[in-house]
């Protein structure tokens, strides 16, 4: 395909203001693709025909797509949340099939990862845009930035709607969307035959580590102390820019660390640093700086 497929969208005529579920879309590793085959290449070979999966997915399941696509990300609306659930799970399906057919063609494969939002206002047709800036579209963009590839998270609205069918959902809960000073939430994971359909939600933002995914023992009390510590103290007082967590080798400091990163990383729409300090004390100094120093540094 060498043109982009035509978009499905229904006219500001003909768009009825109400609640909407709004579905994200991203495709993962598309840069790396795009640098090996070249931009024109990748488009014909790779973005079109998965966009246009993607549209088939959404217009089979009565959705609408907002405008023309970000770069590799598509953003769609649907009425009824089961029917944003359904396409979601289409698209996938249809991935993995072109998928196979581009193992024979010698293409790496590509997954997209897919985020929904039920709106909790009625929508009308300026909001329903990529770039609108609406509260829904941004929280359902955020939900969408903590997926894995091949992965469908949505958020308890969604979950929650009536009509909506039975998944195999997996609960993940304490995520900070807006900040650190709303009530924690919780979002879902929906079953379907991809390893990465109940991955923790914002665990493929932590680059070039590898922690043990399966093996945390959820400690929420602790983990709520250590984020409330990055909160505004008091009126008069800024929060902590540092927690330090300490105890004896082997308590899981760093992974509970780790957790309370993934907990958070909604809310600051980046990517997890881990920076190595080993082998410094804490008063150890080098070229004049601390390990305290050189952290401050490395955030910055």
């Amino acid at each position: 395909m060498t043109n982009p497929p035509p978009p499905i969208r229904t006219t500001k005529e003909t768009f009825v203001p109400n609640r909407y579920a709004i579905l994200f879309t991203d495709l993962v590793n598309s840069t790396k693709l795009s640098d090996k085959l070249g931009d024109d290449d990748y488009k014909a070979k790779v973005l079109y025909p998965l966009l246009e999966i993607q549209r088939k997915a959404f217009d089979a399941h009565n959705g609408i797509v907002s405008g023309d696509p970000a770069g590799d990300s598509l953003m769609a609306v649907f009425r009824k949340p089961n029917d944003a659930i359904q396409a979601a799970l289409e698209l996938l399906a249809k991935t993995k099939e072109w998928n196979s057919d581009a193992g024979r063609n010698q293409l790496e494969e590509v997954w997209a990862r897919v985020g929904i939002h039920y709106s909790e206002e009625t929508l009308h047709w300026d909001d329903v845009n990529i770039l609108s800036g609406h509260k829904d579209c941004s929280r359902s963009a955020r939900v969408m930035g903590i997926a894995s590839g091949g992965q469908v998270v949505v958020s308890e609205q969604v979950k929650n709607a009536q009509g909506v069918s039975s998944y195999v959902w997996k609960a993940w809960h304490g995520r900070r969307f807006k900040g650190l000073e709303e009530t924690p939430a919780t979002v879902y994971s929906v079953g379907w035959d991809h390893p990465n359909a109940h991955r923790e939600p914002g665990i493929a933002l932590v680059p070039d580590w590898n922690p043990e995914e399966n093996r945390y023992i959820a400690r929420p009390e602790l983990e709520n102390r250590i984020i409330d510590s990055f909160k505004r103290q008091g009126a008069d007082k800024p929060p902590f820019r540092l927690v330090t967590l300490h105890g004896f080798g082997g308590m899981g400091k760093t992974r509970l660390a780790l957790q309370c990163c993934l907990l958070m990383i909604p809310a600051f729409e980046s990517k997890l640093r881990f920076v190595r300090l080993d082998g410094l004390s804490v008063t150890e100094k080098t070229d004049g700086r601390t390990k305290r120093d050189l952290l401050a540094q490395e955030i910055a």
